[in-house]
């Protein structure tokens, strides 16, 4: 997170529900490392007064030292994913009613984080194919779909991704989504 070593970083998350609980969890950790901080401080109180008792001898601070720097850490992660200028949301929906209304949840979601979003990515949009009646109606409804997206994610760059005959996997077919993305 604090190297330089590298010029973007890609977090490719899991579905919807699981993006938005790894985006939360620096939220999750800071309130727990918080509660834990403050158990061990008082573990510690107690362990002050039996010493006073009892020689146990010293005390390790490193416990409470490495929830500091835990929460230190934390902290710079929320700084980290709501800053513009280095962390950039893109949002991945396929035209379909499910995936558009999923999508506005977690654009809701993000922005209850303040994490930004750049990029709307419509995914999988059926090509052109007049010759196939099955694609063509499809591929309507699809462009419902688009239409609705645009509206509904006014104020947001859309990009459209065609749907491929494989898989993408591999540098040839991630320069490929590449060209559609950013085709200059």
């Amino acid at each position: 997170m604090n190297k330089r070593e590298f010029d973007v970083i890609i977090f490719d998350t899991a579905p919807t529900g699981h993006a938005l609980r790894f985006l939360s969890l620096p939220e999750v950790m800071d309130s727990w490392v918080g509660k834990m901080i403050k158990i061990r401080l008082q573990m510690a109180g107690l362990a002050n007064l039996f010493k006073k008792i009892l020689p146990f001898g010293q005390a390790s601070e490193s416990g409470l030292e490495q929830l500091e720097a835990m929460k230190r850490r934390v902290e710079e992660a929320k700084i980290l994913l709501s800053d513009p200028g280095r962390t950039h949301y893109n949002l991945v929906l396929i035209p379909e009613q499910m995936s558009i209304l999923e999508s506005r949840r977690a654009l809701a979601v993000l922005r209850q984080y303040k994490i930004p979003v750049d990029r709307i990515i419509i995914n999988q949009i059926i090509p052109r194919n007049p010759s196939c009646k099955f694609c063509t109606e499809k591929r309507a409804l699809q462009m419902k779909r688009v239409e609705a997206i645009r509206k509904g994610f006014a104020g947001h760059g859309i990009h459209e991704v065609n749907l491929f005959s494989q898989e993408v996997t591999g540098y040839k077919m991630l320069e490929k989504v590449g060209k559609q993305l950013a085709p200059h």
